[in-house]
């Protein structure tokens, strides 16, 4: 049975594909080997607009930057990209986000923890909205952490794009 229901959800999969393919005004692929992919599955036909997926180079070969306007206090930070708004699992990561930033007030005082892509959302001690930020590279390299407070069901997309970017500058990572 469970056989058959993975069977039953790759038809259903593929004949949503297929609908697009051939009705959608344009197709964005993630990478070159996925809009190969779809071409080679749905005819030369198909131009799909390609997109990097993963980290692009300019991040890996970015010289040093200087550090953002919130680190010149001399105290630890971590700081999380978290658009509040955008998925339900992004606003259980902002819930578990806030606290993790009470615990590490309580660990260590002067912690500071940073959101960039919120303007506001659940308060604790020590945890601090950027909103949008135009240059994500200084709060990246100049953070002691890069934190990924989310549920075990997010492991695609954004998340796993945020994960390149902070390994990319060699950034320790907690999830």
């Amino acid at each position: 049975p469970v056989a058959l229901r993975y069977e039953l959800n790759r038809a259903k999969a593929r004949g949503a594909e297929e609908f697009i393919a051939r009705h959608a005004d344009g197709v964005i692929a993630a990478g070159s080997e996925v809009g190969e992919a779809l071409i080679e599955r749905h005819g030369r036909h198909l131009r799909p607009r390609i997109v990097v997926n993963g980290v692009d180079d300019s991040l890996l070969e970015a010289p040093p930057s200087a550090p953002p306007f919130a680190y010149a206090d001399g105290a630890q930070h971590a700081m999380a990209t978290l658009p509040l708004g955008s998925t339900p699992a992004n606003a259980i990561a902002l819930a578990f986000l806030r606290d993790v930033a009470a615990a590490l007030v309580r660990l260590l005082p002067s912690c500071q923890v940073h959101v960039l892509g919120s303007d506001s959302g659940p308060a604790a001690p020590g945890l601090h909205y950027r909103g949008f930020q135009p240059e994500l590279l200084p709060w990246i390299e100049h953070a002691g952490a890069c934190l990924m407070p989310y549920p075990p069901e997010a492991t695609a997309g954004g998340v796993r794009n945020k994960l390149l970017e902070y390994l990319a500058r060699g950034r320790a990572v907690v999830t």
